[in-house]
């Protein structure tokens, strides 16, 4: 059956490790990095800042990893990573 092969896949896909699923759209260790701290709410200014490097190396990753997950903005990018499992998913806190 069809879905029972997709869903068979899914729950192989949810056993692997983060680190693996990462591998899987081959993020680099930085661009990790700046996706995790993008899911935090840094700007690209902030994000530079906390790593060390410029606004600008901090827009490249950022285009690299819109172009690995066939985005175009970083709202994308992260929905996208949540769904692969790479990110948690956002919670929101209604107390």
């Amino acid at each position: 059956m069809i879905t029972r092969k997709y869903t068979n896949e899914w729950q192989a896909h949810l056993q692997t490790s983060i680190p693996e699923r990462k591998v899987q759209f081959k993020l680099t260790e930085r661009e990790f990095e700046v996706l995790q701290l993008t899911a935090k709410g840094h700007t690209n200014a902030e994000t530079a800042e906390a790593l060390f490097v410029s606004k600008r190396t901090v827009d490249f990753h950022l285009a690299q990893i819109y172009f690995k997950f066939g985005v175009k903005n970083r709202v994308s990018a992260l929905n996208a990573a949540q769904q692969a499992g790479i990110l948690p998913s956002a919670r929101r806190d209604h107390s």
